[in-house]
């Protein structure tokens, strides 16, 4: 999973657009979302969209079930040369399951080695490059910068391609092509998915009631067009939430499951 990369719970998050999502039947999640630094879009409540064909990031999440009435950390997979480190969330009131959450979005590093490309546009500024001097991969992009650029479709086609890697089940058969694909979940598949809305949500928010995902305080968490010099920024570089994930709240938007609903609120 989104310019938020895919960040996992197997969730993620999506771009503001009204395209009509494919049919889901429904198990894990991943996102994806464009670059966006316009301050009043990370806040909770607004930041999260329905999925459409727009490029954007990729953020993925894992769904199943557990007894913790706290997250801890999970485990660290590697995928070639890609470090993912996964917690586990307790479980979601409304439906009784947990979330097995990356802690950062998917980055150029593990798009590349998932899936042999980086079709990221977005850039550091000049500054933050030559910071950066040494960590660029063979397709000239940073590689712990989030992926951007992926449409829907794109994050899918991950998750089932990080699934196999990992040797889970991939979670996603896609029936038809173009405008007419319909996307349907495999019962009982373990494999990374796009997160809900609802999914997203509450991976975000990690049992707190702040204004953005850790803090009241956009500055400490979240890169907006306050603090972000214009630019997309490294993960990890703020404060994570109360359950260890980073940037649910600015510098990059990501792809979730759910349609957009111009009068859901």
């Amino acid at each position: 999973m989104s310019t938020k990369t895919t960040q996992t719970t197997k969730t993620t998050k999506a771009a503001k657009s009204r395209s009509k999502a494919p049919h889901v039947d429904a198990p894990s999640v991943v996102g994806v979302g464009h670059q966006e630094f316009d301050a009043s879009n990370v806040q909770l409540q607004g930041e999260a969209h329905a999925h459409t064909d727009d490029p954007a990031e990729a953020f993925v999440v894992h769904r199943g079930m557990t007894e913790s009435r706290q997250p801890v950390p999970l485990k660290v997979y590697k995928v070639g040369d890609a470090r993912v480190e996964v917690v586990k969330t307790p479980k979601m009131p409304k439906t009784g399951h947990s979330l097995e959450v990356m802690r950062f979005l998917v980055t150029n590093e593990l798009w590349a080695e998932v899936m042999g490309n980086c079709p990221s546009t977005a850039q550091l500024s000049d500054a933050d490059l030559l910071a950066a001097a040494g960590k660029s991969d063979e397709h000239g992009q940073v590689r712990d910068l989030p992926v951007t650029d992926v449409n829907f479709w794109d994050c899918v086609a991950m998750c089932n391609k990080l699934s196999e890697m990992m040797g889970l089940t991939p979670a996603y058969i896609i029936h038809g092509e173009g405008d007419d694909r319909r996307l349907e979940e495999v019962p009982g598949a373990n494999g990374w998915v796009i997160p809900t809305e609802e999914e997203w949500e509450f991976a975000a928010r990690a049992g707190e009631d702040f204004k953005f995902a850790g803090s009241d305080n956009a500055a400490e968490v979240a890169w907006t067009s306050e603090n972000s010099g214009g630019h997309i920024h490294q993960v990890g570089e703020l404060l994570p939430n109360a359950w260890g994930c980073f940037d649910f709240s600015g510098n990059a938007w990501e792809w979730t499951s759910t349609p957009y609903d111009a009068n859901r609120r």
